[in-house]
């Protein structure tokens, strides 16, 4: 198993994606709106990833809710997280998670990569974060982000936390360049990483962020550093779960590294999983994973962590019209009822058009 997420290009997979898959046996996939056109072509799709596989793959979506939703095309949209927070309205939390795992494991996937467990400092800077956070403060991100990801897990879809360790100071989006947040290691320890610490132990997975931060590590941003992901993530806050990156072909990372370089460098930092979500074919078929310098027993327990993970994975639903017209209806009725809490329009940032 090629510990990779990987995108596809399309609709349809082509003769040369299908072919890599074939090979590489990557741990998994991750779609976008570009590969959403229907709901038929969307179970077709997920369908046809799991036939190519030897083992059960990862197949995971970004579904915040909000400006990123990957199901627009089908008519399924949903409230931001932010009108969630500012209503207080725990029902309407509840019903939402419980619409994108139903939605979600109905066309075919198996993971969410949410919550976010970002605090919001800033509703006005362009760092990707605005309306997608769950909370302005460490205890509301916890209560509410928890909620929102026991409630995904209990519907049957496994979730990623992100963006470790912590982005919402971030001045710069890092689709674009590599943001830099000045905070030492105390005042993350008091703010940025406490809903991590808190929902440690009900997090399946962890996403790493592409963010500098030079009071942990002045060199490398956290995706890369061996520091962050191993020395602080796993062994000071002992999280025992899948470590993955946030995708390699944004530009923080590209502006400074290849992406095969920097597939390497994350798995050398502890990361388990790298994701490659552009022009994947081209990448994989470059990159040659290099052997680890560090102990081999670190690459082994990671490969023991992704087995484990993928045999957790839950199957698909049975397509349903009735169940999903249900979910239309419903995710509907949330974004009407969610209205009147709607702050003004974020800041644009490519996240929101994949």
């Amino acid at each position: 198993m090629l510990p990779v997420l990987m995108g596809i290009g399309g609709l349809r997979l082509t003769p040369g994606e299908e072919d890599l898959i074939r090979r590489c046996q990557p741990a998994g996939f991750v779609l976008f709106s570009r590969n959403i056109a229907n709901a038929r072509q969307t179970r077709e799709l997920t369908d046809s990833l799991r036939a190519l596989c030897r083992h059960v793959p990862v197949i995971a979506v970004d579904q915040e809710g909000g400006r990123v939703v990957r199901t627009t095309a089908l008519g399924l949209e949903l409230p931001a997280a932010s009108q969630i927070r500012r209503s207080g309205n725990i029902p309407a939390l509840i019903k939402m998670a419980e619409n994108i795992a139903i939605s979600l494991r109905l066309l075919g996937f198996n993971m969410d990569l949410a919550p976010v467990l970002d605090i919001c400092h800033d509703e006005t800077v362009r760092n990707a974060l605005p309306s997608r956070c769950w909370g302005t403060t460490p205890d509301e991100v916890v209560s509410m982000g928890g909620m929102f990801n026991r409630n995904l897990r209990h519907y049957g879809i496994t979730t990623c936390a992100k963006h470790f360790p912590g982005m919402g100071l971030a001045q710069s989006d890092p689709h674009a360049d590599l943001p830099t947040i000045d905070a030492s290691r105390e005042e993350l320890l008091q703010s940025s990483l406490i809903p991590f610490m808190a929902l440690e132990p009900e997090l399946p997975a962890i996403m790493s962020a592409h963010i500098l931060v030079p009071h942990l590590d002045a060199n490398l941003p956290a995706t890369l550093s061996h520091t962050i992901m191993t020395g602080l993530l796993r062994f000071q806050l002992g999280y025992k779960g899948v470590i993955m990156t946030d995708d390699l072909c944004m530009g923080a990372i590209t502006n400074n590294y290849g992406v095969p370089q920097a597939a390497d460098m994350a798995l050398e930092a502890g990361c388990d999983l790298v994701l490659i979500c552009h022009h994947a074919e081209e990448h994989l078929n470059e990159w040659h994973p290099r052997p680890s310098p560090q102990n081999g027993t670190d690459r082994d327990e990671s490969l023991l962590r992704l087995e484990r993970f993928s045999r957790d994975l839950v199957p698909p639903l049975r397509w349903d019209d009735r169940l999903w017209e249900q979910c239309l209806h419903s995710a509907q009725n949330l974004v009407e009822e969610m209205q009147p809490f709607s702050s003004p329009a974020s800041p644009s940032s490519p996240v929101q058009h994949m």
